[in-house]
């Protein structure tokens, strides 16, 4: 055998070595060689996990989550299907990281806010104020919540209770109380009373928009928004009777 022909044997030899020892038993790609087949790596893995998660936002508000299938999601995003599980394990925990996604920033920048919250009247204006700027930058929250956590089948209901409702109950409950003991808010009224009502007050326009744009000339713009904050205020603070 010529020295050419050994060079050429032994590099294939180490070839199907190196290939042999990516290959796991009965035949299982071992974790290295899988990444190497086309796992993200570096920055691109924080890239595509958002991406899974926008593509399930509109998938889900498209479908309803019950119809947003991992091929479907994935196919939005521009990625194998194989990156669900990779990332999320199964289409169940991504559903709920879109849903934490989603709804996180909301409850981030009411609890922000009211740790810095003035005192006084502006303090309920506040609010509504900022749940207002919150949901005019993302115009879809309120049709996921109505779809997903109001409807009937409501299959993020419980995650959204557990993680959100409850957190935001004990802020706005905390904000009432604390303008209850400075004077501004009757006493003899119910904390979790009034915070249900300035809830439902601050969110309702949002969760009827497609009632409340054509019969109130309700609308997600700033100067509508701004209008309807002062009304909001004025209504819970003052009441409507003469």
């Amino acid at each position: 055998m010529s020295t050419n022909e050994r060079q050429v044997v032994e590099s294939r030899t180490r070839r199907s070595s190196r290939r042999r020892e990516a290959i796991g038993p009965a035949g299982r790609v071992k974790p290295a060689a899988a990444k190497a087949a086309g796992r993200p790596a570096g920055e691109r893995r924080g890239v595509v996990r958002g991406e899974l998660i926008e593509a399930a936002r509109v998938v889900v508000l498209e479908r309803g989550s019950g119809g947003a299938g991992i091929r479907e999601i994935a196919r939005r995003a521009g990625v194998n299907p194989a990156m669900v599980h990779y990332y999320f394990g199964d289409r169940e925990s991504l559903l709920l990281a879109m849903l934490d996604a989603a709804v996180e920033p909301l409850l981030n920048t009411v609890r922000d806010w009211s740790r810095s919250a003035p005192d006084g009247p502006p303090a309920i204006h506040g609010f509504i104020s900022t749940v207002h700027a919150v949901i005019a930058e993302r115009p879809w929250l309120p049709h996921l919540i109505v779809r997903e956590i109001l409807g009937h089948e409501g299959q993020l209901r419980e995650r959204f209770i557990e993680h959100f409702a409850s957190r935001g109950r004990g802020i706005l409950v905390g904000l009432i109380r604390a303008e209850q003991a400075a004077g501004r808010l009757r006493r003899d009224l119910d904390a979790v009373a009034l915070a249900l009502s300035l809830i439902s007050l601050t969110l309702f326009p949002f969760l009827a928009l497609p009632v409340t744009e054509r019969l109130y000339r309700f609308s997600i713009d700033n100067k509508t928004l701004a209008g309807q904050a002062e009304h909001t205020a004025r209504v819970f603070l003052e009441g409507a009777g003469a």
